[in-house]
C-alpha cells in the first residue's frame, strides 16, 4: 500500500496515471458488477484520463486513437466488441480490449499493466 500512494504521487506530478490516455466504456460495463456510468467517468477524470463517448466516434485523431483503450465488462463480453465500429477502435487504438477488472487494477497499483 505504501508503494501505491508513493506512485499515486509521482503520477499526480505527471498529470495522472491517465494523463494522456482516453477510455471508451463498451455498453454494458456500467453497472454490470461496475459503478455507474457517472461515476466511471469520475474514477478516470480523477486518474488524469479522458472519457470518450460512442457519439465522438470514429476517433480521426491519430494520436488519440493510439491512446485509446476500449473497457469491457468482465469477463469480456464478445457483443460488446464485435460491431464494425468497435473493431476499429480497438485496431487503431492498444490493440486489445480490457476489462473493468484492468482499469480497476491499473487504478489500484498505480501502474498501467500490460500496455
Amino acid at each position: 500500500m505504501k508503494r501505491t500512494l508513493i506512485s499515486a504521487k509521482e503520477r499526480r506530478k505527471e498529470g495522472g496515471l491517465l494523463a494522456g490516455w482516453t477510455i471508451l466504456f463498451c455498453d454494458g460495463v456500467a453497472g454490470n458488477q461496475a459503478p455507474s456510468q457517472d461515476e466511471l467517468d469520475l474514477v478516470v477524470h480523477a486518474a488524469g484520463g479522458k472519457v470518450l463517448k460512442h457519439w465522438q466516434l470514429p476517433i480521426l485523431d491519430r494520436q488519440e486513437a493510439q491512446r485509446t483503450v476500449v473497457i469491457t465488462s468482465h469477463p469480456l463480453l464478445v457483443e460488446q466488441i464485435s460491431s464494425s465500429e468497435m473493431t476499429q477502435v480497438i485496431a487503431d487504438g492498444t490493440g486489445l480490449p480490457q476489462t473493468i477488472k484492468w482499469l480497476f487494477d491499473c487504478i489500484m497499483h498505480q501502474k498501467l499493466i500490460g500496455l
